[in-house]
């Protein structure tokens, strides 16, 4: 998908690719305010968390082959920008406007919406998109259609990769959330050595599978 705003995208070439995986599995790994730019004769200068933050979420996008651009929270786009952003098609997007979704003016005869107002309505339909599938897997386990495993490498795993990919997330919640999945689902909690072990209940056999 790409976001199309203003001047062109930037995409990722094939032959450097792979150079774009390494450098967002390095940046995953450190933290905002520990980076720093290293010029030609060896000075320095540090990069602050909140750019580090952008170039973060940059470079993990163009990691997953989408293209990216960048423009002023100001901006407004255009009907056909709006949706490319959205990846939906540009009469559902103008059926989003009139339905109220967000906010538009007109220019003339052409609608325009404001990037922020495009960017809020994304992360808001993104949240509630999360918590459903989350509510359902949920409700699933409680039910015991499924039985979750994980051991406590693959928690703390995904704690470390949460927290420099969702700076909108507070550390404490994130560690919050680990401590409430051990306390709800305590079965699922397993050693490593048991992790590929096939688990029997009820005369069934359910291979491990990570929620």
């Amino acid at each position: 998908m790409a976001a199309v705003i203003g001047g062109g995208p930037v995409a990722v070439p094939d032959a450097e690719a792979a150079e774009v995986r390494t450098l967002d599995s390095f940046l995953a790994k450190i933290p905002g305010g520990a980076t720093c730019i290293v010029g030609p004769k060896g000075d320095r200068i540090a990069v602050p968390a909140s750019v580090h933050r952008l170039l973060a979420t940059m470079v993990r996008e163009l990691a997953r082959g989408n293209a990216v651009t960048i423009a002023p929270v100001h901006a407004e786009l255009t009907t056909q920008q709006a949706a490319d952003l959205l990846n939906v098609s540009r009469p559902f997007l103008v059926h989003l406007l009139e339905s109220g979704a967000f906010p538009f003016h007109r220019v003339g005869t052409h609608r325009r919406v404001r990037l922020q107002d495009v960017m809020a309505y994304r992360d808001a339909r993104g949240q509630e998109r999360r918590a459903a599938l989350r509510d359902t897997l949920l409700l699933a386990a409680e039910d015991d259609l499924f039985r979750p495993v994980w051991t406590r490498q693959i928690l703390d795993e995904m704690s470390r990769s949460l927290k420099p990919r969702r700076p909108d997330l507070h550390p404490a919640c994130i560690d919050r959330t680990v401590d409430q999945i051990l306390t709800q689902f305590p079965p699922s909690y397993r050693d490593p050595s048991e992790i590929g072990t096939p688990i029997r209940r009820n005369s069934a056999v359910l291979g491990p599978s990570l929620s």
